[in-house]
């Protein structure tokens, strides 16, 4: 008969996992203490992160490109429709008005945008719409976008695909900008403009905008302007003199205290001329109206001339564009330069504290007055 017999085994007496006779380790010993390993922790999580990493900053080196053209882009546009619509307000040709202002807004827009990043396509253009009233653009433009590319985004486009953001400048031709305006034009007409065509392009932009701004329909809302010629001293219109130069003054000095003049002449007076210099006292940087006791200043010279030539007169506001630009074509050159005399001259023309003295048609509105008659 044979025997069984069972051998229980206790905790102690149970053989060895980690070591099995012999001191060999099994197989899995090995990646059990590469899974409790804690050195190189923070090097694995970086190089899980640096793909993301690098690829938020790629985008916003993209982006930040992509904002820069971008802000060029609209400001080089924004400049080319307002040339383009200047050219087309002040047209004297109108067969070839419309190509001459698309010509000339693509001319402002390459200008402006010579030194913008470098695209991958610009298909911006300029057309005439609105029965010949405005200018806009068609196109778009797209920037490449290198770091932007490894997640499929190869390029983005400067504007809206809709359009909803294209410059466009609107004119009111033969009609009114549905206020009343009152302009006064400072022009330098001391010696210093007869450098290269400086005067030229003085008078050629003051007619441009005596052209927009004065439209024909005055009955509405009207539109006036002021012509202030200066140079060393202001020649006021022939009708203000006994209203603003003291009739007391006298026809010459011994040292003069305004305008040209700084000495006695070797010892000779000096007479005084038809111009006036800045007021002094306490109105000197006010528009408060020259009366009694607050006259503008005479200008007195060696020989007795002002500095501004007679041309140079001031033209107070008003809306007949022939009379203005007659005015404009008519200016002369002289003299040295008080831009301040010129800017408190353009300031009294459209004051209305100074309205009491000017022609009825120049009067300027009060500051309180609707924008409508």
């Amino acid at each position: 008969m044979s025997t069984i017999q069972v051998k229980r085994m206790t905790s102690a007496s149970a053989p060895n996992r980690e070591a099995p006779p012999g001191g060999r380790s099994r197989p899995w010993s090995g990646l059990t203490r590469f899974a409790e390993e804690t050195a190189g922790d923070v090097a694995i999580i970086f190089g899980l992160m640096a793909m993301a990493m690098f690829m938020f900053i790629g985008a916003a080196v993209d982006i930040g490109r992509w904002l820069n053209a971008r802000d060029q882009t609209i400001a080089a546009i924004d400049a080319a429709v307002l040339a383009g619509g200047r050219t087309l307000q002040s047209a004297t040709n109108p067969a070839t008005a419309q190509a001459d202002a698309i010509a000339m807004a693509k001319r402002y827009y390459d200008q402006t945008v010579a030194n913008r990043l470098s695209l991958k396509s610009d298909t911006i253009q300029f057309v005439v719409g609105d029965n010949g009233t405005s200018v806009t653009i068609t196109g778009n433009g797209e920037i490449r976008t290198p770091f932007m590319a490894l997640a499929g985004i190869r390029e983005l486009q400067l504007l809206k695909s809709s359009g909803f953001e294209n410059s466009k400048a609107m004119l009111a031709v033969g009609g009114n900008a549905e206020m009343n305006l009152e302009i006064s034009m400072m022009l330098d007409v001391s010696g210093s403009m007869g450098e290269g065509d400086k005067l030229q392009e003085m008078k050629d932009a003051a007619k441009d905008l005596v052209n927009i701004v004065v439209w024909a329909d005055q009955g509405s809302y009207t539109s006036k302007v002021a012509i202030v010629p200066f140079s060393g001293d202001v020649r006021p219109p022939a009708g203000m003199w006994s209203l603003v130069t003291d009739p007391l003054w006298p026809d010459s000095r011994a040292n003069p205290d305004g305008g040209n003049g700084n000495g006695n002449n070797n010892g000779n007076s000096w007479p005084k001329t038809a111009c006036v210099a800045e007021r002094t006292g306490n109105d000197s940087h006010k528009d408060t109206l020259a009366t009694l006791g607050t006259y503008v200043m005479r200008t007195y010279t060696s020989s007795g001339n002002c500095s501004t030539p007679s041309s140079g007169s001031v033209m107070p506001m008003s809306n007949n564009k022939t009379a203005l630009t007659n005015k404009i074509n008519g200016l002369t050159l002289g003299g040295g330069t008080a831009g301040h005399i010129g800017t408190a001259w353009a300031y009294y023309m459209i004051s209305p504290k100074w309205a009491s003295i000017l022609p009825l048609a120049s009067k300027p509105v009060a500051y309180t007055a609707p924008k409508n008659k």
